[in-house]
């Protein structure tokens, strides 16, 4: 039985290694996208990131939110692997008030000491989908 485990125990952290970069990714794409919460997507975020949610929150700070909030629904449409982390590439659908926005958002994740950042992301917006004729 321990023959097997430590057979399998490369294996098993790298399947680790993955979750641990979709795990950050969706946290922030949770936190940002979904929650509006820039203080919890910190949490998720390091270098260009992080420089661009503290930028951010100094605009949006002390201004009440208004109107209802969006509903946001998002998949991952893509993952790819890197040396030391992984490219997320999400599909973003924001409702608000009956307008529907689509994005496309990368998420770079980079292994930083132990645990695993978001240090980039972008966006660019979709136009919405042709409806059936």
């Amino acid at each position: 039985m321990l023959r097997r485990f430590l057979l399998l125990s490369p294996w098993l952290s790298l399947a680790c290694a993955k979750d641990g970069a979709r795990t950050s990714a969706d946290g922030f794409i949770d936190a940002y996208y979904v929650e509006r919460d820039h203080q919890r997507a910190l949490r998720f975020a390091a270098e260009g990131a992080k420089e661009r949610l503290l930028a951010e929150k100094a605009l949006v700070q002390g201004m009440p939110r208004t109107g209802a909030e969006p509903r946001v629904f998002y998949e991952l449409v893509r993952e790819e692997r890197l040396p030391d982390g992984a490219q997320l590439t999400y599909s973003v659908r924001v409702d608000s008030a009956g307008t529907d926005l689509h994005k496309r958002v990368l998420v770079v994740v980079r292994k930083l000491e132990a645990e695993y950042k978001v240090v980039q992301f972008a966006e660019i917006d979709l136009p919405p989908p042709r409806s059936a004729p």
